[in-house]
């Protein structure tokens, strides 16, 4: 299996509107919205018609990032609809007045103890190996184990790019509070691997999952 991550960094602030019922101040992250449903009802039917197989969407508002990863059974299908979904991509930046990047992963790992709740939050850890197999064995036998205990606990992947060497963790909770409560469990499994394998941690992120059909087989 293999995915594409299309991450939009987004410029348009968050708006202010009167709330009409209770006479009340409520942001509204106009450009994220309206991307997410840009990507939900335009961009999600045109990837399953060329033979996307699964798909999620997450987004933190703070940082106004918006993330898409589209699930493909094999590497040439992933590579032949790069073209084809290009003005897809920059109608979702647009939106949110943000730039494009594109990475293409294998998937390495799955797990799901259960499917993702309304809700759900994720925790995605970028990072960069000079030894891709050593990180998935100790991922595997140390890390996965132990996140796996934690309360809230939905379900982890592990994307990577052998030839550059850089890996994409994601843990999904059932909720915000959950993942919240995880935080230093994680911080501790990052400090213990980086002990037995080299390891560089490059950005940790949190996100709303506001999309959650990946449909990613079992793979441990």
């Amino acid at each position: 299996m293999f995915a594409r991550s299309v991450t939009i960094s987004g410029t348009v602030p968050s708006t202010i509107d009167r709330g009409i019922d209770q006479g009340t101040d409520r942001g509204i992250d106009r450009g994220v919205d309206r991307a997410i449903a840009f990507v939900r009802d335009d961009a999600m039917p045109e990837l399953t018609r060329l033979g996307c197989v699964g798909m999620s969407l997450v987004v933190d508002r703070t940082s106004q990032r918006l993330i898409t990863t589209s699930a493909w059974e094999t590497r040439e299908a992933l590579d032949a609809t790069r073209a084809a979904m290009a003005p897809y991509r920059a109608e979702a930046a647009a939106l949110m007045g943000g730039e494009v990047s594109i990475e293409d992963w294998e998937v390495a790992m799955m797990h799901r103890d259960h499917d993702a709740f309304a809700l759900a939050a994720c925790r995605i850890t970028w990072a960069r190996t000079s030894d891709v197999e050593a990180l998935l064995h100790w991922y595997r036998t140390m890390t996965l184990p132990s996140i796996s205990e934690a309360t809230g606990f939905c379900s982890v992947s592990m994307f990577v790019d052998r030839e550059r060497g850089t890996v994409c963790g994601t843990t999904t909770f059932d909720s915000l509070a959950t993942m919240v409560a995880s935080r230093a469990r994680a911080e501790a499994n990052r400090l213990r691997m980086a002990e037995f394998v080299d390891v560089d941690y490059t950005a940790v992120g949190e996100f709303e999952l506001v999309v959650a059909r990946l449909h990613l087989p079992e793979l441990v």
